[in-house]
């Protein structure tokens, strides 16, 4: 019963997540707080996450993306792929199949493209 229980909450809506002007990430076995504003994409990596900064470089966290995704706030951060998260005020650049973010080209793949369109006003 446990088990099934387990399974209930996961599956249950994700808690609205507070909107602030940052959020935390453990890495390693330190807390680092992360502004939005200078967050660029986040690509998954495996059992971890990488978040691209604009100054301060990657912050590897041992997290799925999904959960990451359900911590954030939906009106700043977009999937754009399986592996990639964009940050929507950060975007350079929209072609049909890819993003350019922080001089980086990450793909869009066509089961996230419409909500990612839609995001940017383009759909």
């Amino acid at each position: 019963m446990r088990a099934i229980e387990k399974v209930h909450v996961r599956r249950a809506a994700p808690p609205n997540v507070p909107t602030t002007d940052h959020f935390f990430l453990k890495c390693g076995h330190e807390l680092v707080r992360l502004d939005h504003d200078e967050v660029l994409y986040i690509s998954a990596m495996r059992d971890y996450v990488a978040v691209h900064t604009r100054a301060r470089g990657r912050f590897l966290s041992l997290e799925h993306l999904r959960d990451l995704e359900a911590r954030l706030p939906a009106e700043h951060y977009c999937r754009i792929h399986r592996s990639h998260m964009v940050r929507i005020g950060a975007l350079e650049k929209a072609h049909r199949d890819h993003v350019i973010v922080g001089g980086v080209s990450l793909p869009i793949s066509d089961s996230y493209a419409q909500r990612f369109r839609s995001m940017v006003g383009l759909g």
